[in-house]
């Protein structure tokens, strides 16, 4: 009797490991099937610790009488403290009272950023010259990059 119980109980055990075995491979094959879903519309990050960001506005209240009227993003930048696994840890003012990280969709690359150059302040003079065939004389902000503000963002965006 105590042989066939320890047949038994060993082929109890191998059954209860082909369960573990098929569990473990339903649960990574689920695991795929949800990082597919969840990376079919999440955005490469083209920011990195150290960079200004902007808050994209999506839960946050508002002093304003409706979220029509309030600004699709919050108006400050922030500096990139450190990556936390899929998020990033900002640099906010001690007044802050959310929190202070966030996933990358949440997050915009500031334009501004004082870091970047941008392009040179005479760049289309250099096309006009190149169109018409002709040299643009040098001039001591050759090199000198331009800085895009606001305006001139929205309109490029507007017109484009």
């Amino acid at each position: 009797r105590e042989k066939l119980n320890r047949q038994e109980a060993q082929q109890r055990v191998k059954r209860i490991e082909a369960y573990w075995k098929h569990a473990r491979e339903c649960i990574e094959k689920a695991q795929e099937k949800q990082a597919k879903q969840a990376n079919r519309h999440r955005r490469k990050p083209d920011f990195d610790v150290g960079d200004r960001v902007i808050i994209m506005k999506q839960t946050e209240t508002t002093g304003r009488p409706s979220d029509k009227l309030g600004f699709p993003m919050t108006q400050q930048h922030y500096r990139i403290e450190k990556k936390v696994a899929h998020a990033y840890l900002l640099e906010v003012p001690d007044s802050w009272k959310g929190s202070k990280i966030f996933t990358a969709d949440r997050l915009r690359k500031y334009d501004n950023n004082p870091e970047q150059a941008g392009p040179p302040v005479r760049l289309k003079k250099w096309l006009e010259a190149a169109e018409s065939d002709d040299f643009a004389p040098e001039h001591p902000d050759d090199n000198k990059p331009e800085r895009a503000g606001p305006a001139l963002r929205r309109s490029s965006r507007k017109g484009g």
